[in-house]
């Protein structure tokens, strides 16, 4: 959902799937125009996610601006749309009920305000925790560098290590 992507190699204006692994990104497939702020988006990404990649455990970060509960996060430049409380819980309930899902062991906001307890409450029956910040966040955003190789060395890591490596992370990044 942007005009214009920083990264090179994405294609402007239009949605792409990529995977990430030691080698690089790779483009693994083109969709065209879709909304980044409509529930129908997330949801297909959700289901998508779960039918390619399966996994013993799942978290999911959603990144972009956020606004808040009621104004959303992942603002799609081209369409003005946010996913607000409302789709998200919409997302995440029609995707929970495939037949490959399982509780995500957290969901992160990358994005601004976004911490707050309508958010927690809403989030509660897809995962067991929540990381989020309830102030403004810099640009750069969280330090994936300080979480993701904890995860890369110990798939099995306790949550709570990886949730205090992405606050503490973050926390040093904007000091």
């Amino acid at each position: 959902g942007t005009k214009k992507w920083a990264t090179k190699g994405m294609t402007n204006r239009e949605g792409e799937r990529w995977s990430l692994d030691s080698s690089g990104m790779e483009r693994v497939d083109s969709l065209g125009r879709v909304d980044m702020g409509d529930d129908s988006t997330f949801t297909d990404f959700l289901q998508y996610g779960f039918a390619n990649y399966p996994a013993d455990r799942y978290g999911l970060v959603l990144w972009d601006h956020g606004a808040g509960a009621s104004d959303g996060v992942c603002y799609d430049e081209i369409s003005g749309n946010s996913l607000n409380m409302a789709e998200i819980f919409s997302a995440l309930n029609t995707a929970s009920k495939a037949s490959n899902y399982h509780k995500f062991s957290f969901v992160g906001f990358d994005a601004c305000l976004m911490a707050n307890y309508e958010m927690a409450l809403h989030l509660q029956p897809f995962a067991d925790y929540m990381i989020a910040s309830e102030e403004t966040e810099p640009g750069d955003g969280w330090d994936y560098t300080s979480w993701l190789p904890i995860l890369v060395k110990d798939s099995s890591a306790k949550m709570e290590k990886v949730g205090k490596a992405i606050v503490d992370g973050f926390i040093t990044s904007v000091n």
